[in-house]
């Protein structure tokens, strides 16, 4: 009756590896698990096809390498050299796509425009240098040092709700924004159990990311939706420290890719020991303070409330452009100054003890 019991709380604990896909449409709402959201790192959504043919090299090379001794007389060297060679040859063609991958998603979140809002976005631009000032530089005459005033140009504020035309009032084009995410429904990370809206779990190189559609709070106060279907999460993973809380892990190659599974009824403990160490997950959570960038779009909130206006209650929505994925960049809270003040974002905790 014990090992009933155990092995009943043990298959309980594994239930966030048993996540359902995230559907194609519709809203994805907190369901204790979150939903399966990608299988594969940032690199194998963007380039899948050479995502594959990584695989594919790494495959063939690492028979060749261990060819080399024999046809090399005499080997230059020994055991530990095919050994080291062969773990080089499997890891650099994966390295170098998921370099490639971060390198397009950073330089993409750089020169995207930062917005401080949504309905009175405000540019920032420098006042053009007069002809009369050109004309005392050509003449020689001495000119007044002039600091030139930055000034701000603000975009017409329209309420969303009150019906107008989305398209004119924010453009579709592609924007970086800044906040925290805000406190709502969360779901448990697979590894650390943390409230989360979005993590990604690494365990011996396979990937998976899990989570739920979530709200970003801005820095004006205003609120925009991602769906989580089509973020990537970027950010510093941290390395597990103890026993997983979904509980032991295994690594299974069904349907011709690499899924974590529960090894509660593997007799192998010793590889989900080993595993363990290989551990990484990068969690999402109420406080965090994190960045955005995609495309500005609104859509019918059925939540809220329609107010005066005909038309319906809209939300901002971030949206995927250029095939490429919203990317949501965790940002590392600040550390406390020298006056001992934290120096964090608003609403930013702590990560929970892993």
């Amino acid at each position: 009756m014990g090992a009933d019991g155990n092995l009943l709380a043990g298959w309980e604990q594994s239930a966030g590896l048993r996540a359902p896909p995230a559907p194609d449409e519709g809203v994805l709402a907190p369901n204790g698990t979150g939903y399966l959201l990608a299988v594969g790192s940032a690199a194998q959504r963007l380039y899948p096809r050479a995502a594959s043919a990584a695989r594919w090299t790494s495959a063939v090379a690492l028979p060749a390498v261990a060819a080399m001794p024999v046809l090399l007389v005499p080997a230059p060297y020994g055991v530990f050299g095919v050994a080291a060679l062969g773990a080089f040859a499997c890891w650099l063609p994966g390295a170098a796509l998921g370099w490639l991958a971060r390198a397009r998603l950073a330089r993409r979140l750089e020169r995207a425009p930062l917005r401080l809002n949504l309905g009175g976005a405000e540019t920032l631009t420098l006042p053009p240098v007069s002809d009369a000032a050109d004309a005392n530089d050509a003449s020689g005459s001495p000119t007044p040092t002039v600091t030139p005033t930055p000034t701000v140009t603000p975009t017409p504020t329209v309420t969303p709700a009150a019906g107008a035309d989305l398209a004119r009032t924010v453009p579709g084009a592609l924007v970086r924004l800044e906040g925290v995410v805000a406190e709502q429904a969360t779901v448990a990370s697979l590894f650390t159990n943390r409230p989360v809206v979005l993590a990604t779990s690494d365990c011996a190189g396979v990937v998976e990311t899990r989570g739920i559609d979530f709200d970003v709070r801005l820095g004006s106060g205003e609120i925009v939706r991602v769906p989580a279907r089509d973020a990537a999460l970027l950010g510093r993973p941290q390395r597990l420290r103890g026993q997983p809380s979904c509980g032991p892990l295994t690594v299974s190659f069904a349907g011709g890719e690499a899924r974590l599974r529960s090894a509660l009824l593997s007799t192998d403990g010793w590889v989900g020991r080993a595993l363990r160490f290989t551990a990484r997950e990068l969690t999402l959570g109420p406080g965090d303070p994190v960045e955005i960038c995609g495309v500005i779009d609104f859509e019918a909130d059925g939540d809220a409330q329609r107010g005066f206006g005909r038309g319906p209650a809209l939300r901002a929505v971030v949206r995927p452009a250029g095939g490429v994925p919203i990317i949501v960049r965790k940002r590392e809270p600040e550390a406390d100054g020298a006056d001992g003040a934290s120096r964090r974002a608003p609403g930013t905790v702590t990560s929970a003890a892993r």
